[in-house]
């Protein structure tokens, strides 16, 4: 018997915007993309079950999701880069703000 320990406050909040990010990266695929993905992941079917009823073969289903996952992943990449960028730039106003208030006490 294994007990699953609840998540930290942060693991939770890292989860949290785990999820949020990988909202904001399918909602940039177009529909076909999201329904294979939704087809695939969602209803569990096999690349041959989506083929039969896209009416196109296997090793197209394949490939158009292999391209998928590749896009969805960059798209992730890009999301991440971007908070980290987000990131340093609130450090460094951070920074300049503590810069500011201690120049004016020395003033003062």
């Amino acid at each position: 018997q294994f007990s699953q320990q609840a998540p930290s406050p942060e693991e939770a909040l890292l989860h949290e915007i785990e999820l949020e990010n990988l909202r904001c990266a399918v909602e940039q695929l177009s529909d076909d993309e999201k329904f294979l993905l939704h087809l695939r992941y969602w209803c569990e079917l096999s690349q041959v079950e989506i083929a039969r009823q896209l009416g196109t073969t296997q090793q197209s289903v394949s490939y158009q999701e292999r391209c998928i996952l590749r896009k969805l992943k960059k798209l992730l990449n890009d999301i991440q880069k971007t908070e980290d960028k987000i990131a340093e730039l609130q450090e460094h106003l951070k920074r300049q703000n503590t810069l500011s208030i201690i120049s004016r006490l020395i003033r003062e």
